[in-house]
């Protein structure tokens, strides 16, 4: 991984002092607002037990903010002097995290309303617990319990209006975890099994008929294929159920992988096991990265089963924290009209914060087609469409037996569009193409989306979706990293980039399909730039 060089460490000291000595002069108390929760199907029950124990994220202020969103877009720009010259956990801490002062004022302030308070290892985040009646009343807001379709059980959500106490000043941004509400749902499709084995040569295919990883690493022309198979390097799944190692073997073992790279499962906020009946979204993305990086370690960030926001951010925040992958990998959405600013804006912050230390952060678009899980249509899938994500549609390949990609059609359930809520991002600025002009346009690039092979338990199957899409992506980036022989972190300018250079020399347009927006010559919000040729965008990007 690069580093930024002393003279680079200075500049940036300097500018970061300089930021902090306006914001200490313009600085003020307030009062922020955070809305009452919101989703379709609520039923309220009734106050909640004025017992039950709460936990909230409360998400602290970055230091010098503004000089961090300059540092990141530099560090992210191939034209920078300080292109990919990343952070260290201990150089970002020492520049912007928050305050070892901020941190401490807010968790005193805390603990004497009747909270107990633990940190994220930056600093970033402090886990304030209580009982509801203590968070009703600190937060002058109401929690009540609730019955949310389709969740499974009773939950809570705040029906009014929290208040972040001016005691807290200006050192918080955002508090989060007022409900437990499923937050977003996985992306996944799941295909009735035609019952032949396929004979084929060598086991391009699965028992029933989906591609096996070796299909799409020859077909678009992976570096596994030279010989980079994510040696040294690390991906992440952000996920709610664990994975089970032994389908994993089982599915290597078919297809005559050897996978030399650890797997390690982290719990976070308890974490939820393995269970064959619930963990097909985290098999799917193991069995996807573990086979086609079989020398890269994975780590299996699995949070808890009620999908909650909190579940989610805390999982990205521990992969950052913890600074073990190049990768993170996430397969799941909810339309970013019916996700909460203060949701938006951690994630932001944390994937922030991955991006200024070289962690690429990768999501599924969804597979509803155009504008995802907006029940309008218009809008799209959070985390995919959010700042520092690549967001990643699916195309459904033919593959020839001897590996060859014979034609590729955009999938009509891949998601994309225009966002409603984002501004159009600098790399898309003047694009021929886009959608939006004025906002952010989705996806990013397009991965497999249909067939592929699937094992689970102990049976074999077929599936597919943008949920296949968004791992076999962050499989490829993993690679990338090899080849690069560094991290390449927040991918998006340097993808746009070569794209402008180097056009469908590296890149295959796609020109079929239709997700509520046709496919056409060049860049659309159909398939984004198209499918990767991945050697020669790997050495290109």
């Amino acid at each position: 991984m690069r580093r930024l060089t002393s003279m680079a460490l200075l500049l940036t000291a300097a500018s970061a002092a300089l930021v902090a000595m306006t914001a200490a002069a313009s600085a003020a108390p307030y009062a922020a607002i955070i809305a009452p929760a919101r989703s379709a199907g609520l039923t309220d029950l009734g106050r909640v037990n004025a017992a039950q124990p709460i936990t909230l994220s409360v998400v602290m202020r970055f230091r010098n903010d503004a000089q961090l969103d300059q540092f990141v877009d530099a560090v992210s720009d191939p034209s920078s002097p300080i292109f990919r010259h990343f952070l260290t956990n201990a150089q970002f801490r020492a520049a912007f995290a928050p305050s070892v002062q901020d941190q401490r004022h807010v968790a005193a302030t805390l603990t004497r309303a009747g909270f107990s308070v633990s940190a994220s290892p930056d600093g970033t985040i402090l886990h304030a617990v209580a009982p509801a009646a203590v968070v009703e009343r600190y937060f002058n807001t109401r929690i009540d319990a609730v019955r949310q379709a389709g969740a499974g059980g009773t939950r809570f959500a705040n029906v009014a209006p929290a208040y972040v106490p001016e005691a807290l000043g200006g050192a918080v941004r955002d508090v989060i975890g007022f409900d437990s509400l499923r937050g977003p749902t996985t992306d996944h499709i799941l295909a009735q099994s035609d019952g032949l084995p396929d004979k084929l040569g060598p086991p391009l295919k699965g028992p029933h008929g989906g591609y096996g990883p070796f299909a799409i690493a020859q077909a678009y022309n992976y570096p596994i294929q030279h010989g980079f198979g994510g040696h040294g390097q690390a991906v992440a799944i952000a996920i709610d159920y664990d994975s089970s190692d032994a389908d994993l073997a089982a599915f290597t073992a078919f297809f005559n992988i050897n996978r030399s790279g650890k797997v390690v499962h982290v719990p976070v906020d308890g974490g939820q096991p393995y269970n064959p009946n619930a963990a097909i979204e985290s098999t799917l993305d193991t069995e996807t990265v573990g086979a086609m990086d079989p020398a890269a370690d994975m780590y299996v960030y699995n949070f808890g089963a009620a999908f909650t926001w909190t579940e989610i951010t805390d999982a990205y925040a521990k992969a950052v924290s913890d600074n073990l992958v190049e990768v993170v990998s996430s397969s799941f959405g909810l339309c970013e009209n019916d996700v909460a600013q203060s949701v938006i804006d951690t994630i932001t912050m944390i994937t922030k914060e991955g991006a200024a230390e070289g962690i690429s952060f990768v999501a599924s678009t969804g597979d509803f087609g155009r504008g995802g899980k907006c029940s309008d249509g218009t809008g799209q899938d959070v985390p995919a469409v959010t700042r520092y994500f690549t967001s990643v549609g699916g195309v459904d390949p033919t593959i020839d037996t001897n590996g060859n990609l014979v034609s590729q059609r955009e999938d009509q359930g891949s998601g994309g569009g225009p966002s409603d809520i984002f501004p159009i991002p600098h790399y898309q600025v003047g694009l021929p193409g886009v959608f939006s002009t004025t906002t952010r346009n989705i996806p990013d690039v397009s991965g497999p989306y249909f067939p592929d092979a699937f094992y689970i338990n102990g049976s074999w199957g077929v599936i597919g979706g943008t949920s296949w899409a968004a791992p076999a992506t962050s499989a490829f980036l993993g690679q990338v990293d090899q080849v690069e022989g560094s991290r390449i972190g927040f991918a998006n300018p340097a993808l746009y980039r070569t794209f402008k250079l180097h056009g469908y020399g590296i890149y295959t347009d796609i020109v079929s399909g239709n997700n509520g927006i046709a496919c056409q010559t060049g860049y659309d919000d159909c398939s984004g730039i198209g499918s990767i040729l991945g050697l020669q965008l790997a050495h290109k990007i």
